[in-house]
């Protein structure tokens, strides 16, 4: 019996650390287009974002983005999916691409 729970014991110390690593992302190779847009998504929102999201919801509405004249006139070009908002990964991805 007590051997049984030494073997269970071991396992489970054994287990631990490659549930760990199973638990992470696995890194895109770099030339993919997708761990840019991974990449961005992972990013926090910018300083300019999180003022603009007033109702904190991890989107900028037409609305919110009234209160930044550059956001407002590049509204249509940050919002590449033509959802109506502005999500962080759209957000930092079209602010590094600034013309």
């Amino acid at each position: 019996m007590k051997a049984n729970a030494r073997f269970a014991t071991l396992l489970f110390v054994a287990a631990a650390p490659l549930a760990a690593l199973a638990a992470q992302p696995a890194a895109a190779p770099a030339g993919d287009p997708a761990a840019r847009t991974t990449t961005a998504a992972m990013d926090p929102p910018a300083p300019l974002f999180q003022q603009l999201d007033v109702n904190h919801d991890g989107s900028i509405t037409t609305e919110e983005a009234k209160r930044s004249a550059e956001v407002t006139a590049r509204f249509k070009e940050l919002d590449a999916n033509h959802d109506g908002k502005i999500s962080v990964a759209e957000f930092n991805k079209g602010m590094q691409a600034k013309p």
